[in-house]
């Protein structure tokens, strides 16, 4: 099984080489009289997403495969795919669901986190680079960054620590949060409208433990991504 793993990860890994093959030959082999690059070891080179599907991440390092599931501990929500990578916790359960914020988030790069200041306007590039900055609130200029409607504060998602930030948005309110380790990194937004900043953060706070980070190990389990 794991052969089978191995040879598919060199074999996407191929077909990037065939996509990226307009660099020419004279550029790919060492000029006569130079010394070619050294090979670079497999387990310093950076891990590649093999899949995403719905909150989950495979990933290929070296020779293995690293797989990561958030869960939501919520029986009224199921975990959908939304376009592009992301995922939603959505409520399904009727009137149980009327006050209920809408849960949402996708992976992000976890060096580009682990080596940010993890302040407000660190966040905000963060979000902007993703193309997920918070709507601008009735009467604010559209073109400036929504400014922060509570302090940043501290977060804990499963077993990623993170930095969690409120705003003010068009009918409603968010709070945006960032967490990750040096293996997995991922970005959460809870909204709801006609919910003011302050309590839109006390009912985050609610749901934060409910959140669980499993790291799936096997290959049988991880097959759950390459089907």
């Amino acid at each position: 099984m794991r052969v089978f793993l191995l040879r598919l990860l060199l074999a996407m890994g191929l077909v990037s080489a065939l996509c990226l093959g307009a660099i020419a030959q004279t550029g790919a082999v060492a000029q006569e009289g130079t010394v070619a690059p050294k090979a670079v070891p497999a387990e310093a080179r950076p891990c590649q997403v093999v899949s995403v599907k719905e909150a989950g991440l495979l990933l290929g390092c070296a020779d293995q495969l690293k797989g990561f599931l958030l869960t939501f501990e919520d029986v009224r929500r199921q975990v959908a795919s939304e376009a592009q990578g992301r995922f939603v916790f959505a409520c399904v359960l009727g009137p149980m669901c009327e006050d209920e914020p809408n849960v949402g988030g996708f992976f992000i790069d976890p060096v580009r986190w682990r080596e940010s200041a993890k302040d407000e306007p660190a966040m905000l590039d963060m979000l902007q680079q993703y193309g997920l900055v918070p709507a601008a609130a009735r009467g604010a200029d559209p073109n400036s960054k929504p400014p922060p409607a509570c302090a940043v504060f501290d977060v804990q998602i499963g077993d990623l620590p993170g930095r969690g930030v409120c705003f003010d948005v068009a009918d409603g309110s968010a709070v945006i949060v960032i967490a990750g380790d040096d293996q997995v990194a991922l970005v959460l937004s809870i909204f709801q409208r006609k919910r003011s900043p302050g309590a839109m953060r006390d009912k985050a706070m609610d749901m934060f433990p409910l959140f669980r980070m499993q790291r799936p190990t096997g290959d049988i389990t991880l097959l759950r991504w390459i089907r």
